[in-house]
């Protein structure tokens, strides 16, 4: 062989050595009746193991003690296949006994009464289609669907409060009996700073609103 590298193991080089490795038959797992190759030489157990009984023989000092969990395998309720995670019961159901006391609690929302977003907005569904519930609520106290320009604001920031009153134009709420937290915004801009230009959108302005 002429090879001039210095030799590792075996009188062989690092490749030619790594080449010669590679064909040699890999070892069996010393366990009766397992048929993996051994992963461990055997040095330290004696026997060579595959994976699998050299991590029981490793935790449990014994290569065919397997501990499963101690909760089970499945949850406590019937006909539920999912693992438990505490009390002998899955996250579903541990969820439902923590809250209502009940694993079998079901609640679900009136039908119509809309949902909630990721967000914090409320949702429902108007004519076949899902809107935003607080523009809806404007525009039903409005009597007339809102403009491109117009969006809806919560003063207290909760956007899943939707009240509205005769302060939805104005700035704050001063109704004597209910604090309403809807009010309404524009975001349209004059297209300039000239006199004329200001005046004239003021007077738009003044047009649109005015009637409200």
């Amino acid at each position: 062989m002429n090879c001039n590298r210095p030799h590792t193991a075996r009188g062989l080089c690092q490749l030619h050595y790594r080449r010669w490795a590679r064909c040699q038959p890999k070892p069996r797992c010393g366990v009766a009746g397992c048929t993996s190759d051994a992963k461990s030489s055997g040095i330290r157990s004696e026997i060579p193991m595959c994976t699998r009984h050299y991590t029981r023989w490793i935790r449990y000092g014994d290569t065919h003690t397997c501990k499963r969990n101690p909760l089970g395998d499945r949850c406590s309720v019937p006909y539920c296949g999912l693992p438990p995670i505490s009390k002998g019961l899955c996250n579903r159901h541990y969820t439902r006994v923590k809250k209502y006391g009940d694993p079998h609690h079901l609640e679900y929302a009136p039908r119509g009464s809309g949902t909630t977003n990721k967000k914090g907005y409320r949702a429902v569904f108007v004519d076949g289609k899902s809107r935003q519930e607080h523009r809806v609520i404007v525009e039903r106290f409005l009597n007339r669907p809102l403009l491109k320009t117009e969006n809806v604001h919560h003063r207290n920031g909760i956007r899943s409060e939707n009240t509205v009153g005769d302060c939805v134009l104005h700035a704050r709420c001063e109704c004597p009996n209910e604090r309403h937290n809807l009010e309404l915004w524009s975001t349209a801009q004059p297209s300039g700073k000239r006199i004329a230009d200001l005046v004239r959108f003021a007077h738009e302005i003044l047009r649109q609103y005015q009637g409200d």
